[in-house]
């Protein structure tokens, strides 16, 4: 029985101990250029609840990832809740990409800085990219918007919504 025990322990402890990469790259390839079709925004806060899907089809907004970690888009942080994402003048700048979320570094017109936003990757083929946005990446962002304004005012804020949600579409 001690040998059994032994022999068990052995192996759950050689399973355990195999390294694995943190960061594979993710399953579907997302260089490329991607137009943004849709959002789908649910915000949930104490002052009520808004759900709403914004249709950008005909808006031409669009990111380009490159293969350098860099990419180009006209996407720019407005200082809107209700209207996040909005088309701006195109610029360049990086991204971070692991196996399951994407790093932009992403202009904000209000500070006229790079803030990095942070986008679960929900799914992804050769014709459709979806990105997810909830209340733990909003909180990612509104430490750095607190770092830039020297306050913890948008920390603070962020306590009035109970959740987020936002799933943004492209396609190619």
């Amino acid at each position: 029985m001690k040998k059994l025990l032994f022999y068990s322990l052995l192996v759950v402890s050689a399973l355990t101990s195999c390294s694995k990469n943190d960061d594979p790259a993710p399953s579907a390839n997302v260089e490329g250029k991607w137009n943004l079709a849709t959002a789908n925004l649910t915000v949930k806060s104490l002052f009520g609840d808004n759900d709403e899907i914004i249709d950008y089809k005909d808006d031409n907004v669009y990111i380009e990832l490159k293969s350098n970690n860099k990419f180009s888009t006209n996407l720019v942080l407005t200082d809107s809740i209700d209207d996040l994402l909005v088309k701006g003048k195109t610029y360049e700048s990086d991204y971070e990409l692991t196996s399951d979320a994407m790093t932009l570094h992403v202009y904000s017109e209000l500070y006229d800085d790079y803030l990095p936003v942070k986008l679960k990757i929900q799914s992804s083929n050769e014709t459709e990219m979806v990105l997810v946005f909830t209340k733990a990446e909003l909180a990612e962002l509104m430490k750095a918007y607190d770092k830039l304004d020297e306050s913890d005012e948008n920390t603070q804020m962020l306590a009035l919504i109970t959740s987020i949600n936002a799933v943004f579409t492209f396609t190619r």
